[in-house]
């Protein structure tokens, strides 16, 4: 198992994944708030249900990826 993170990648599209992800989740956000739709997220392996008017893009800020063993 290669245990170098992701940003060290050889392959430009696996470098890249995180932002995109990134970009993703604000994208999910925005369009929730936009719809009043409840956004569901997992976080430390619980089920979330966050209500529209609770989201912020501060709970989507930059994460750093879970590597698993």
């Amino acid at each position: 198992m290669n245990l170098k993170p992701i940003d060290m990648a050889k392959d430009s599209d696996a470098r890249y994944a995180v932002a995109a992800m990134q970009r993703a989740a604000q994208a999910a956000c925005h369009l929730a708030k936009q719809t009043h739709t409840k956004l569901i997220v997992v976080r430390e392996g619980q089920l979330l249900e966050i209500p529209s008017e609770d989201i912020t893009l501060d709970d989507f800020a930059p994460f750093k990826p879970i590597v698993s063993q």
